[in-house]
């Protein structure tokens, strides 16, 4: 008997802040813009693929910042590298922190 497509659930009520920020990061850089139906602005546009390397990792590192300021504001990137796959793909790596200058009820206006 094959298995295909398992159906997979998360306690997320036990996870850590970490790992819950780690999920909503991979979340968001994962999915491509467009395909949210719920918030086409939701992920990352996927224009540079197109771009020489420079200007990929110039665009693609603006859509970051902006789109971690918009939906995840509880964190902050504080730096962006590169390095390149065996197949000349760009892989971003991306560090975090927690965001000094947000507020709680930032966050709660928005939920309104």
């Amino acid at each position: 008997m094959a298995i295909s497509d398992p159906v997979l659930s998360f306690d997320y009520e036990k996870a850590t802040d970490i790992e819950k920020y780690e999920r909503q990061i991979k979340t968001l850089l994962k999915t491509v813009e467009g395909t949210c139906p719920g918030d086409r602005a939701f992920g990352l546009s996927n224009e540079y693929q197109d771009e020489p390397p420079e200007v990929a990792k110039v665009s693609l590192s603006l859509e970051i910042y902006n789109k971690m300021e918009e939906y995840i504001p509880r964190l902050e990137v504080l730096e962006i590298d590169f390095s390149f796959g065996e197949e000349g793909e760009l892989i971003p790596c991306i560090r975090f922190g927690p965001n000094e200058d947000y507020e709680e009820d930032e966050d709660e206006e928005n939920d309104d």
